[in-house]
């Protein structure tokens, strides 16, 4: 399983002298191969604690566009019907991907691996063709439907010949992206509209293709492999579609994840997402919430591979502190200093918000418990409290979006805040969690501009006083795309200036990308190289001694602490056991974590006896 091969990346799929080169394997990128000895040791680990392969019917993809990106509803549902019409449907999937796991084991018995390899080569180069070539001749149609001229016209000129390839040539030119209001206040969004467009194919493609199209895209110009990649699920279904499931619900999508760690040899692993409010929703027995969240993350966690959980405040809930909210504040109801400087938090109608379901706050919600009805914001925590009490007891990392964007409006986009993970901090200190985004480390370059403070920004040097204060807290950097394009300079200076300024970090940032979220900055081939020459400039300002060196610590071995992948820790010994029902051998990663664990901080050893898991395949 460790050699299945997807084959084509999308910009290269239809274009002759791609075919030859577009030979790579999901446990490693074959162009880097060819730079290098494939020897473990010559490769350092690598892991991407932050990303994501899903596809567009696993969104609610109108409100999802328009409520949360800023798109026009003509646009939105141009996009959406080009999805419907030309995407992998979530049902395909799976039954595609148990039949190539079926089919390869079979190879393997009758013909041996390499066979069974070439088997997979054929089948999975074969399915993205024709989705793509799907996806190309529908695409034209749909882009038509947009009310926007400017966009048109762009959009045209990128359609221009009998292959997707002149939009992808166009993606890394940087070209000007306008901006999106999305909310009443004047909050703002840049992106790409090549890079949009590409995401626009990837949304359309099976999630399988997509893991491929990820290492495609960062490893050959890197000249390094990408050794592990923690893929995030999100649950979006309460906040913008009042509990309507999308078209690929969540629960195939977690037996899709599944799949594709089977199939990709323990390479990809999935972040399984938790929402409080889908959890009120079940609790209080309203209509279309007929499971528990939490025993959807345990399951996902304990039986198919899931490494943490996922958690998405701006788009309406704090991660605690929720019941001040909703509450007036006053000498009754003593709230946080910090809402005397946001006026928009500590209302009654704080999620009186069109986009909600009425019941959010039309008054009080009950339980079937026979305890008193409570606000929706003590509810939250309540809810909150679960997930955290059996995290801790479990060892589960989380990860949690912490930049101030992405929300349904401004307002719930504060709820990504270092001062409400404080609150969250205060009462749960051995939580262990990444902070996504660092809370924006690069938003003050969007747009692109001549900024002169260069030191670590506000929201994010509050979360690296978290950093400093808990033992088991980090930051990843993903999105951060003031590492491309124009910015690029003024990004790298401060970061190697808030190295020295700030030492926590080089124990506790996290390398990770967001894409395919990042392919709407356009032109984000570099990423992983662009950062692996800024941390080959920080290492030669420094001097670690036995210590690991700064990239090594960003780019696997503070992951390996932070998710808990050392020998004896508990995610590494539930995935120990999913591998073994599996019939997966032993991943590189693990071989490479093991090798460094020595220089890492002590591990704990997982107090608790994981049970063994039925053979599965």
């Amino acid at each position: 399983m460790a050699e299945l091969l997807s084959g084509f990346s999308r910009r290269n799929l239809l274009t002759g002298a791609a075919l030859a080169a577009a030979d790579f394997a999901l446990t490693g990128c074959r162009h880097a191969y060819l730079l290098r000895p494939p020897t473990p040791a010559l490769r350092p680990l690598t892991i991407d604690v932050h990303c994501h392969i899903f596809n567009g019917t696993d969104l609610p993809i109108i409100p999802f566009l328009t409520n949360v990106f800023g798109v026009k509803a003509d646009e939105a549902e141009a996009i959406a019907q080009l999805i419907g019409d030309a995407g992998v449907k979530g049902s395909d999937e799976l039954k595609k991907l148990d039949e190539l796991i079926n089919e390869y084991n079979n190879q393997v018995v009758r013909s041996g691996p390499d066979a069974a390899s070439q088997y997979l080569q054929g089948q999975l180069k074969q399915w993205r063709q024709q989705t793509v070539t799907k996806i190309h001749d529908k695409l034209g149609n749909a882009l038509r439907k947009f009310h926007d001229a400017e966009k048109q016209k762009v959009y045209e000129k990128a359609l221009e010949g009998s292959s997707p390839e002149p939009l992808e040539a166009k993606a890394g030119n940087n070209t000007p992206a306008p901006q999106l209001d999305k909310c009443i206040d004047g909050g703002s969004h840049r992106y790409n509209l090549f890079g949009v467009l590409g995401m626009i194919y990837e949304y359309c493609c099976a999630r399988s293709v997509c893991a491929q199209d990820y290492l495609n895209t960062f490893c050959p110009p890197a000249r390094r492999g990408v050794d592990l990649m923690f893929a995030s699920l999100v649950d979006y279904d309460w906040w913008l579609a009042g509990g309507k499931p999308p078209e690929t619900d969540l629960k195939t999508q977690v037996e899709i994840m599944q799949r594709i760690t089977v199939l990709s040899g323990g390479r990809v692993h999935g972040i399984v997402p938790f929402c409080p409010l889908r959890a009120v929703a079940h609790r209080s027995g309203k209509p279309l919430a007929d499971w528990d969240p939490l025993d959807f993350v345990q399951d996902a966690i304990q039986n198919k591979g899931f490494i943490g959980v996922k958690l998405y405040p701006p788009m309406g809930f704090a991660p605690y502190g929720n019941k001040f909210l909703d509450a007036v504040c006053d000498s009754s109801n003593l709230c946080p200093d910090f809402f005397k400087s946001n006026p928009l938090l500590g209302s009654p109608s704080f999620w009186n918000d069109s986009a909600f379901p009425k019941w959010l706050y039309e008054g009080p919600i009950s339980y079937n418990d026979g305890n008193p009805p409570q606000r929706l914001g003590i509810r939250l925590d309540q809810e909150l409290d679960r997930l955290y009490q059996w995290c801790i007891e479990h060892r589960v990392p989380i990860m949690a979006h912490t930049n101030a964007t992405n929300g349904v409006c401004r307002q719930y986009e504060a709820l990504a805040g270092y001062d409400f993970w404080g609150l969250a901090l205060q009462q749960y200190k051995d939580l262990q969690v990444n902070f996504g985004h660092l809370g924006g480390l690069s938003n003050r370059f969007d747009p692109p501009g001549q900024i002169d403070d260069l030191d670590v920004p506000a929201e994010s040097q509050g979360f690296v006083s978290l950093m400093n204060k808990y033992a088991s807290v980090f930051g990843d950097a993903a999105f951060q795309d003031g590492i491309l394009h124009s910015a690029r300079g003024r990004f790298d200076t401060m970061v190697k200036r808030g190295y020295p300024a700030n030492p926590i970090l080089k124990s506790r940032f996290l390398f990770a990308t967001d894409w395919s979220l990042l392919m709407e900055s356009g032109g984000d081939k570099p990423y992983l190289k662009n950062f692996l020459a800024l941390f080959d400039e920080i290492d030669k300002s420094s001097s670690y001694g036995p210590d690991l060196s700064a990239a090594q610590a960003f780019f696997g071995g503070n992951a390996a602490v932070y998710a808990g992948l050392r020998q004896s820790e508990c995610t590494r010994t539930r995935l120990q056991i999913f591998y073994s029902a599996n019939n997966i051998p032993q991943p590189e990663w693990t071989s490479k974590v093991d090798a460094l664990s020595s220089r890492l901080p002590t591990s704990v050893p997982c107090p608790r006896t994981i049970p063994s898991l039925p053979h599965r395949v």
